[in-house]
């Protein structure tokens, strides 16, 4: 079930990019690691614009990764690393020359306590004025943690805030029913079925 979480996170995600005219590739391979990028996403400087301004990617560049961190996957000193090291290996894989040119963003589900606190000295993560739940790291790459359940509810964030924790879901869920926004209500039942259905009658969406 969280397998299929994630990639409900995944296709939902490539859907909104989407809309932006974004061509987004899931798991991509890097040539010289054995592992894989969760999402990479290549902009131009007016998609990046849009995107600043309508959505929580405030801060894209032309290149972009994504790591998708759910409640039992969670962001840890080793995945930071992780990710670093996979930034690094796409800009020599893609001849990518200008660190400017590159971010990386890890989506989480909860905020990650302890790699803030415990290892703040390695992974010095600060909260980004104005847009509460984004938290920004300079120290090599361009980092930011967008940690779900910090979000605000508010249509930027929207497809995000479907995999939120139960109490935001809530809130998230009657602010939908509240305006009458039936598919974003869709896309939050198709991600927590049950939790959905205690918020409020589903029959409303299965139109």
């Amino acid at each position: 079930m969280r397998v299929l979480r994630e990639e409900l996170a995944k296709f939902i995600l490539s859907r909104l990019f989407g809309r932006f005219g974004i061509n987004v590739i899931t798991e991509y391979q890097l040539y010289k690691m054995p592992t894989r990028i969760d999402m990479l996403a290549v902009c131009t400087r007016n998609q990046i614009e849009s995107l600043r301004s309508q959505s929580c990617f405030i801060d894209f560049r032309m290149h972009n990764l994504l790591e998708y961190k759910s409640m039992r996957r969670s962001f840890n000193l080793e995945a930071y690393y992780l990710a670093i090291s996979k930034a690094y290996a796409y800009m020599a894989q893609c001849n990518v020359e200008d660190l400017k040119e590159i971010s990386i963003w890890a989506l989480c589900e909860r905020k990650p306590l302890k790699l803030m606190r415990k290892y703040g000295h390695i992974a010095e993560f600060t909260p980004v004025e104005g847009y509460a739940g984004i938290y920004r790291s300079d120290d090599k790459v361009p980092f930011y943690v967008l940690v779900m359940n910090e979000l605000e509810i508010e249509e930027r964030n929207y497809v995000l805030l479907n995999f939120a924790g139960k109490e935001r879901l809530e809130l998230y869920v009657r602010h939908l029913a509240e305006r009458g926004l039936i598919e974003e209500l869709r896309h939050a039942y198709l991600v927590n079925p049950h939790w959905v259905s205690e918020v409020i009658d589903v029959s409303m969406i299965r139109g």
